[in-house]
């Protein structure tokens, strides 16, 4: 009886204590009800496990050692460099409002795409993981699938939600084909909690403050006049953010002073404030605005580890945003942020959700191709990174937003494209083409710097190398597009090297170079300052460095001068030509197209195109893919253009292919695909791009 009365007195003269204790037992017991992965196959042996591959594709499966035990091992060989193969099990399920499932796999593969789908019992409707042009480890990594991060596929099925499924299927589809193996082991699924609509604000305790007394809503309040000043010393001060209980963080934005940031520092994760693990890792800080992607972050304690300051007068942050787990899921997700938070014209449009059109440039049959769009932005290859031009004149930078933009054609139809940039002090003509043989090709990028007013004027010319594709992040077919990651970039012995692979060779003299990592800030916020990194190497370790060459120009009345670039399409030694030869090199390249297009002619209706090529095919016949790069083909022209030849694939291709061997084998090339490509026409936008759609 003394018992309970002592429970009632304590629990009447101390609330606070008592809803403390419920809601930890409350944590306790949900964490021991959800956090229980069950294990669905421990991988050890094929047994059950039924092979599917597609035509060409051989597959295989052995039992070998394992991370723990024995593991399964997937032998494939894509013999026509297409296809698809995998594994597929019976495994029905009923699924928990928000789950995940796990695995660990290592892989001794080229890139290609791994797929872990799902299907239900009418094994038409398909949900699926897909990660196109997949980079497999070489040692054992765990795979994390969340339930956000399966979508449906295909099939027939209204609802798309994913409730309950019949069978489990692990796929590899070529992306790059060839032959390899991967090894799988200790799959398993666990449920987990539902997370909360919204990000709840943490708790923050800091190692020392200046002046009034700190108060943590300064920092969640959105004003750069209120926020947290440590002391100087010591050097290494510490921010604490307590969520209270495990939460998955997408990403932090971190607004410090302009002044007194740290310039190295660290953001550790914990779940109990004693074992703590490195999450994000900034060694070249810099002032201003600070953007931590957190891809798969779920801890309760979050802790900001600041090393090294500006000046040794402390450091000063002005604001925290916290992000949901979107804002690391994909690479487009942060940079549409970046872009949100810079004047228009800074970054490519689609990071704004807006689509902008563009044009193949390529060698006839080579494999190897570049995308230029009505900016005058060039993907130097499929899925890699972008050259993209930017003015400083009279204290202004200059972007597409500012400047009026026009495009055209060589002669109203070659594969030349050229994009012309004016404002009313200054003029820009973008052309590129490609020369070269098919297995030797290279890119050539000219600009040309116009003076059209009657007095002299002086600026610098910048073209600014950065991780963004050409192609959009919608189109995702085969070769998804937006970001293209830069882990390195150097320059050395007059070129710039990127990834230790690409090179970019200026042949106009006088350029200086700099480059920056990601958490030192993007190349435009020096280049729209007119200022300039002088960083000559740099390693980002997300992949998300950028850099720019430097073109300082000084043109008298009506004056013009001309910079070029080369990027060898291939990673052999060829020597592009001199710059005062280039427009040899481009005249010969014009006649090639020529003689190559005007072979076919046409009657069309008054008032209709009266000429169009047949680059597109030339430029797209290469190696063999499922699609024939479609998703390269599909967004380069508007649904709503004009369309004036549409037939059957097989109908048109004798008759446009041309004669002799070259049309024949042309012919032949594009017979295999008919079925793929179906009604495929030619478009025309009032821009005169001409592109082959599927």
């Amino acid at each position: 009886m003394n018992g309970r009365t002592n429970i009632k007195q304590f629990s009447e003269t101390h609330p606070q204590t008592i809803w403390q204790l419920a809601f930890a037992i409350f944590l306790f017991l949900n964490v021991s009800v959800f956090a229980q992965p069950k294990a669905l196959d421990n991988l050890e042996t094929s047994a059950k496990w039924t092979l599917v591959a597609s035509d060409q594709v051989q597959i295989d499966t052995a039992t070998v050692a394992g991370r723990q035990g024995k593991a399964l091992r997937i032998d494939f060989n894509f013999l026509a460099g297409s296809g698809y193969c995998g594994i597929s099990k019976i495994l029905p399920m009923q699924l928990p409002p928000n789950n995940r499932f796990t695995f660990y796999l290592k892989a001794e593969t080229p890139v290609n795409s791994l797929e872990f789908k799902l299907v239900d019992s009418s094994g038409e409707n398909v949900w699926w993981n897909i990660r196109r042009n997949y980079q497999f480890p070489q040692d054992w990594q765990k795979v994390v699938i969340k339930k956000r991060h399966i979508t449906f596929a295909w099939g027939p099925a209204s609802d798309h939600s994913l409730k309950q499924f019949e069978s489990i299927q692990y796929f590899i589809s070529s992306a790059t084909g060839g032959r390899g193996s991967i090894y799988l082991d200790n799959f398993s699924f666990e449920e987990l909690q539902v997370p909360p609509a919204q990000l709840q604000q943490p708790r923050i305790t800091v190692s020392s403050s200046q002046g009034s007394r700190f108060t943590q809503n300064e920092l969640f309040d959105g004003k750069a006049e209120t926020g947290w000043h440590s002391q100087a010393q010591p050097v290494q001060q510490t921010l604490l953010l307590d969520f209270q209980q495990p939460t998955e963080i997408g990403g932090l934005i971190l607004d410090w002073d302009e002044v007194d940031f740290p310039v190295k520092y660290l953001l550790l994760g914990s779940d109990d404030r004693h074992n703590w693990k490195p999450v994000y890792m900034v060694f070249c800080g810099k002032g201003g605005r600070a953007y931590l992607a957190l891809k798969d972050c779920e801890y309760r304690y979050l802790k900001l580890d600041l090393r090294r300051s500006s000046r040794n007068a402390g450091y000063r942050m002005n604001d925290i945003s916290l992000q949901d787990y979107h804002f690391a899921e994909k690479p487009e997700t942060l940079f549409s942020q970046v872009a949100a938070d810079h004047p228009r014209g800074y970054f490519p449009r689609y990071l704004l959700n807006e689509q902008t059109y563009w044009t193949v440039i390529g060698a006839p049959a080579d494999r190897k191709e570049a995308l230029q769009n009505e900016d005058g932005m060039v993907e130097v290859d499929k899925q890699q990174f972008s050259i993209e031009p930017f003015l400083f004149q009279n204290g202004k930078f200059l972007t597409r937003n500012n400047m009026e933009i026009s495009h055209e054609l060589a002669q109203g139809y070659l594969p030349i494209p050229t994009v012309q940039c004016r404002s009313s002090r200054v003029e820009m003509r973008v052309e590129a083409f490609a020369d070269g043989p098919a297995d030797s090709s290279l890119l050539y990028l000219s600009y040309t710097v116009k003076n059209p007013t009657s007095t002299p004027i002086a600026g610098n010319l910048y073209l600014a190398v950065r991780p963004f594709q050409v192609n959009p992040p919608w189109q995702f077919l085969n070769f998804p597009g937006g970001i293209a990651l830069i882990h390195r970039i150097q320059f050395r012995s007059g070129k710039i090297l990127i990834n230790d692979r690409k090179t970019i060779i200026p042949l106009t003299e006088g350029a200086q170079f700099g480059a920056v990592e990601f958490d030192q800030g993007e190349i435009s916020d020096y280049i729209s300052r007119n200022s300039f990194p002088g960083l000559q190497e740099v390693r980002d370790h997300v992949g998300y460095a950028s850099a720019a060459l430097k073109y300082p120009y000084t043109l008298a009345a009506r004056a013009e001068k001309q910079f070029i670039v080369a990027v060898p399409f291939y990673y052999k030694q060829i020597m592009p030509a001199t710059a005062p030869h280039v427009s040899e090199r481009r005249r010969a390249v014009a006649n090639c197209w020529e003689a190559k297009l005007n072979r076919v002619k046409f009657r069309l209706p008054p008032g209709a195109a009266r000429r169009f090529g047949l680059a597109g095919l030339h430029s797209l016949r290469n190696s063999p893919g499922r699609y024939v790069h479609l998703s390269w083909a599909e967004k380069a022209c508007p649904p709503t253009a004009e369309i004036f030849l549409c037939r059957p694939a097989s109908c048109w291709l004798e008759r446009l292919s041309g004669s002799g061997a070259e049309g024949a084998a042309h012919t032949r090339f594009y017979r295999r695909y008919a079925a793929h490509l179906g009604r495929i026409g030619f478009y025309q936008r009032r821009t005169r791009f001409v592109c082959l759609r599927g």
